[in-house]
């Protein structure tokens, strides 16, 4: 089975994209799950096989991509990793039936996603992290946090006028759920989306923008605080109806 972008949108629904302590992952078939990508501190991983498959555990460093070490995780079987910030760990699927492992970490890890077996998509991402950009013009001052009433029908876009990576906190309230959106900055297509109802934290790639949903029918308050002062904050209509 190719992994393809219908099998990457759904998973990154399906699964917290998030900072994480633990996660249930189901691996489908002929792919792979990265963790830690954007982990910066060493942490501990324990993945306990709770599927019918055999799960390949390699620890990869994130430079060189080279490998450092390989477990062969049996059904029914568990291990446990201290991992070093300069590495990932990849849970892959080599069989042609979903693997399911249960990973609890020891402190919330940023960084989760599905690639395939073949690392097609992990070449296209770094492909995209080396494209140049131009700053938007009138991009505004460069600010860590800003403040914003999101009108109903209305979607606050984030971070035009930056080229960086980094760490955005995210935090709503109105009652109601903003729908958050990461988009790519040339060709608009979305490489993470989540509902989100209070308060969360997403890493952002120096090619992605912020896009943040208000599809109700009253204003929203959101707070948005970034690891890094970052530039372009608009308002633009919703693309997509609003609920009444």
């Amino acid at each position: 089975m190719r992994f393809t972008l219908a099998t990457l949108f759904l998973s990154l629904f399906l699964l917290p994209c998030c900072a994480q302590k633990t996660a249930g992952v189901t691996i489908p078939a002929q792919q792979k799950f990265i963790l830690g990508e954007y982990m910066d501190s060493p942490y501990t991983a324990k993945m306990d096989n709770q599927g019918a498959q055999p799960i390949t555990v390699v620890l990869v460093n994130k430079k060189s991509r080279e490998t450092s070490e390989t477990i062969v995780l049996e059904s029914g079987a568990a291990t446990k990793l201290q991992v070093d910030p300069s590495f990932e760990v990849h849970l892959r699927n080599a069989t042609n039936t979903k693997g399911f492992v249960f990973v609890k970490m020891s402190k919330k890890v940023p960084g989760m996603r599905y690639a395939g077996q073949d690392d097609s998509e992990e070449k296209q991402r770094r492909s995209e992290d080396n494209r140049v950009f131009v700053k938007a013009q009138d991009a505004g001052p460069a600010q860590a946090s800003m403040k914003a009433i999101i009108p109903a029908g209305q979607q606050l876009v984030v971070g035009e006028g930056s080229s960086t990576n980094y760490t955005a906190t995210i935090k709503s309230s109105g009652g109601h759920e903003i729908m958050v959106s990461i988009r790519d900055k040339q060709t608009g297509v979305q490489t993470q989306g989540f509902g989100l109802k209070g308060k969360d934290e997403v890493h952002i790639r120096r090619h992605e923008n912020i896009y943040l949903t208000n599809k109700y029918g009253k204003d929203l308050k959101v707070k948005i605080t970034t690891s890094k002062p970052i530039s372009g904050e608009r308002l633009e209509a919703a693309t997509e109806p609003v609920n009444k």
